[in-house]
């Protein structure tokens, strides 16, 4: 049926091909994390959650969007006219200082300035990290340390895709903010609308609208979340009593962060803590180990409970509150 669509495709995978490579030079992040996918019987009825894979075809439609959202932002930058922007701010400092700190825990040494937070620097990070037994994690845990992306009418690039000017354009008929940007390019190159009172309102309306479109994006994530972990619980019902495999990736005060991954089945769950009650005990055998540490080490242990990263823990589901979208789990064992 695509027969005739065959050299396109081919042609088309060749420029992503050369749009990949570019992006990777100029310092592109690639986290590459797994992702959880919810699998539905014909009643919508959640029967498994496996690893999503990303085909060749979906980074194609990637690689073509991204450049076409840098050129529609780069052309109007350089027009110097109001406008939407994406944009990622350069991450803290103190959240890649205690990143490194971890990284050091763990006894690798990393090459490079890792003091210079710069896209290039960070891809170094990834790249030396990326044969370790670790790597999954430790890129969670680097992703964590990064700032949220936003909408913005002031440009100031996009971090984790090294690009000095980006914009959401490709999808009009479900992102709002990329209707606003194509309601602006009409008004700028088919209307040739650039009077000082459209730029003067535009400069103004653009503000709200850019925090606004922020917020809702925050809002919608949150309920594509509770309705993941709804999805989840719904297929977890009918495991109670189960052991599975995973890895504790993340201790913090409240909870642990357990992400399962046996062979049929891939989720990410977090535990509360108040519900392990072996949770006191393997703290203190934290920070007894960051005793050979430095300081800062053991502070940083101290105060996220972070576990050796590697420690793998069989874990029993207990039961399920469905109106809460949570179950509770216990350690099985050290």
């Amino acid at each position: 049926d695509y027969e005739e669509f065959a050299d396109k495709l081919y042609l088309m995978n060749e420029l992503h091909q050369i749009l990949r490579k570019e992006k990777n030079s100029r310092g592109y992040i690639d986290f590459d994390l797994d992702e959880a996918k919810i699998v539905q019987d014909e009643t919508g009825k959640a029967i498994d959650v496996v690893k999503r894979v990303r085909e060749e075809g979906e980074m194609l439609i990637e690689d073509f969007m991204i450049a076409a959202n840098e050129t529609v932002a780069t052309h109007i930058s350089n027009m110097q006219l109001p406008f939407i922007y994406r944009i990622h701010d350069v991450p803290k400092p103190e959240k890649v200082d205690d990143f490194m700190t971890l990284v050091k825990i763990l006894g690798y040494k990393l090459r490079g300035n890792v003091n210079d937070l710069t896209p290039k620097s960070m891809q170094n990070i990834l790249d030396q990290l990326r044969d370790k037994k670790e790597f999954e994690i430790l890129s969670s845990l680097l992703l964590r340390s990064m700032r949220k992306a936003e909408y913005s009418k002031e440009n100031i690039g996009h971090f984790g895709l090294a690009s000095r000017a980006y914009t959401h354009f490709t999808s009009p008929i479900r992102r709002f903010p990329d209707l606003v940007v194509h309601r602006l390019l009409k008004k700028y190159l088919i209307e040739n609308d650039m009077s000082m009172t459209t730029i003067q309102t535009l400069e103004n309306s653009l503000v709200e609208t850019a925090q606004h479109s922020s917020e809702r994006e925050v809002a919608a994530v949150d309920a594509e979340r509770d309705v993941f972990d709804m999805k989840v619980a719904e297929y977890m019902e009918d495991h109670i009593g189960e052991e599975f495999d995973g890895v504790i990736d993340l201790l913090t005060r409240k909870a642990y962060h357990f992400d399962g991954k046996p062979e049929e089945n891939y989720t990410e769950i977090e535990i509360p803590a108040d519900m392990m009650d072996k949770a006191v005990e393997y703290r203190a055998k934290l920070i007894e180990a960051a005793a050979d540490f430095d300081e800062e080490s053991t502070r940083l242990l101290q105060k996220e409970w972070d576990s050796r990263l590697d420690e793998y823990h069989s874990m029993i589901k207990e039961n399920e509150e469905m109106n809460r979208c949570r179950w509770n789990m216990y350690l099985t064992q050290d």
